[in-house]
């Protein structure tokens, strides 16, 4: 049965793309419900308009059960990518104001972790998922269900959209 599958994905910049492409064509009228369990999209180099109804990946939404998306305003590779389409990318400045984002979509802003020890990593701000300990744990944290393993706080900025910024955590460790 097709439906027992057990599948979450991850995916980086220009790699979202790859998988995006990749839900758009599934045939969705063969599955019953979601075959994906967890999606995570990475400094995505996407439109900010991916997730709506009328573009394909907003319509096999239902075949994801929830889609973490992490985001940075500091993202200097895909402020080249915004400039080279001449439109925003989703992984700099997550979904625009008048965006329509299903319940099964999160959005973590990341702008202020700043914890990667490369020079590289910390001038682009890109690689994130990867450099920093911090956003690091908050995707393991989403991809085993278990949120105690967050070191960093969400705070909500806007629950409509279901955006959330981590923030650092204190001095103290709260």
């Amino acid at each position: 049965k097709l439906n027992d599958v057990n599948l979450d994905m991850i995916a980086h910049s220009l790699g979202t793309e790859l998988i995006k492409e990749v839900i758009c064509q599934l045939p969705s009228e063969i599955f019953n419900g979601p075959i994906i369990d967890q999606l995570i999209l990475a400094s995505p180099d996407l439109d900010t308009n991916v997730f709506e109804k009328e573009t394909c990946f907003g319509r096999q939404l239902e075949m994801i059960n929830q889609t973490t998306v992490y985001f940075s305003d500091r993202d200097l590779t895909l402020n080249v990518s915004n400039n080279l389409n001449d439109l925003d990318r989703l992984g700099r400045a997550g979904p625009t104001e008048n965006s329509t984002i299903p319940d099964n979509v999160t959005f973590i802003e990341v702008t202020d972790i700043k914890d990667e020890t490369n020079f590289g990593d910390l001038m682009t701000g890109h690689s994130s998922f990867r450099a920093s300990p911090i956003i690091s744990k908050d995707i393991l944290s989403v991809l085993t269900s278990n949120h105690k393993l967050r070191y960093a706080k969400r705070v909500s900025t806007n629950k409509t959209q279901n955006i959330f910024k981590l923030e650092l955590p204190s001095e103290n460790g709260t």
